[in-house]
């Protein structure tokens, strides 16, 4: 008994012409779906560019927090804070 044989058998024996039909009707669903998630997706910039003239964003929307100014340190400082955390974690 030849492997090959045996599946091609099994294949033989399983073969209907139904499940090409099905396989073939999965796949037009499958690609039809990509195809109009693909439309919607380019199409998105205008469709938001329309509902942005009905619902204008708010004059008081949310705005990023402000930025704290970041504190200049000299290199002196720098290694007296490197020095005390060394000494702190040693102990």
């Amino acid at each position: 008994m030849d492997f090959p044989l045996l599946v091609t058998e099994a294949v033989k024996d399983q073969a209907d012409p139904n499940m090409i039909v099905v396989a073939i009707t999965g796949m037009i669903i499958v690609f039809a779906a990509l195809l109009i998630l693909t439309l919607f997706l380019t199409a998105l910039p205008k469709i938001l560019d329309v509902f942005n003239e009905y619902f204008p964003p708010s004059e008081h929307g949310h705005s990023a927090a402000p930025v704290a100014k970041q504190a200049v340190l000299d290199e002196d400082l720098v290694a007296a804070m490197a020095i005390a955390l060394i000494h702190h974690r040693s102990d």
